[in-house]
């Protein structure tokens, strides 16, 4: 039934949301200069609520165009796969050695 499948969806994503947002915020501040972590985070915090709005804005664009609640899904899951095929493209380490890079040049400045 569509109430089983709902709440299935729920649990797993509720299982899987939380924990993808604590990784993600430590991997991202891994790989920033700690003395400039306000403005990066900062950065990660407007991009993020740009896709707060995004992704409800394209799923009710879907549904009110299509009546299909299943195609909005799949047009929000787009998403995920392109962000999933961008991240297998970062390189940690790199990210990791030129974040301490930049924190010693800032070190050296000052």
């Amino acid at each position: 039934t569509s109430a089983f499948h709902f709440f299935a969806l729920a649990i797993l994503v509720g299982l899987v949301q939380g924990g993808t947002q604590a990784l993600s915020r430590s991997l991202f501040a891994s790989m920033i200069p700690r003395q400039k972590s306000s403005e990066f985070f900062a950065f990660f915090g407007v991009f993020e609520r740009y896709a707060g709005v995004l992704g409800p804005a394209v799923f009710a664009t879907v549904v009110s165009s299509s009546g299909e609640g299943s195609l909005a899904i799949l047009a929000v899951l787009i998403f995920f796969i392109v962000g999933a095929m961008l991240l297998t493209r970062v390189d940690v380490d790199a990210g990791r050695r030129e974040a301490r890079a930049g924190e010693n040049e800032i070190a050296a400045v000052h």
